[in-house]
């Protein structure tokens, strides 16, 4: 896991808005598109804001770039408390991309019902992309996930039989009593491990001990953000109020 530090969280998420316009150079020139999964949380509010901006989106093919989501609170899409609706405010009402090409988590039915719903789209759309099998793992060009403050990441919380999931790529969550919107919908450590790039954006000083246990590999109860894999492709975002 690679730790990258910046003194704010404005250069935190430049970097972040950097690295996404030339992945998606370096993925649409290889294979024709780019997908980025977008995570919840008030984490990417900042880089969603850069990512409308002329100085980033202009480097961005939005023709050939595909975005999803890492988890999604069982609201409507309209609802405060929605993961769409911060990014769509943010970002997508203000970028030129299609909506054909935006694919946010479903949330009718039941969460189980949506949850497969999700998977079965997010299948579909890798097999129309690269031929592949139905049961061949994903490969996103790029996760973003924020830290909740129990170590959560996604919806996948500590203690949830989520968490050893090993076949499905997307499940419905029963959050803690403390979180928000209880009923949830997630990505699996499956699908979010075999990503391409995870980048994990976790400013603020509220977190420093889970930073540091994370970081380490150390620590008295395992959290579920230590389950993110840990490798050169993984990188680690903190800003100077962690130390």
């Amino acid at each position: 896991m690679k730790i990258c530090k910046f003194e704010t969280v404005l250069e935190l998420s430049q970097w972040t808005a950097d690295f996404i316009c030339k992945s998606a150079e370096v993925c649409i020139k290889e294979k024709g598109f780019f997908t980025i999964v977008f995570s919840g949380g008030s984490s990417p509010s900042k880089l969603y804001s850069l990512l409308s901006t002329y100085e980033y989106a202009s480097r961005m093919n939005w023709g050939k770039t595909y975005i999803f989501w890492s988890d999604e609170r069982f609201v409507e899409h309209e609802d405060d408390n929605s993961n769409y609706k911060l990014a769509y405010e943010q970002f997508l009402s203000k970028a030129s991309i299609r909506e054909s090409h935006v694919f946010p988590i479903p949330v009718s039915g039941t969460p189980a019902e949506s949850a497969e719903l999700y998977e079965e789209q997010i299948k579909k759309f890798f097999k129309k992309k690269t031929l592949c099998s139905p049961d061949t793992t994903p490969v996103f060009d790029i996760v973003l996930l924020g830290m909740g403050g129990d170590g959560h990441i996604a919806s996948l919380f500590p203690k949830s039989p989520a968490l050893d999931e090993k076949q499905k790529l997307v499940v419905a969550v029963k959050a803690p009593l403390y979180a928000p919107s209880r009923d949830r919908i997630s990505l699996t450590f499956k699908l979010i491990n075999n990503a391409k790039d995870i980048i994990m954006l976790i400013p603020g000083k509220e977190k420093q001990k889970l930073i540091k246990q994370l970081a380490s590999g150390v620590g008295n109860i395992k959290i579920p953000a230590q389950m993110v894999r840990n490798t050169d492709n993984t990188y680690l975002l903190i800003d100077n109020d962690y130390s």
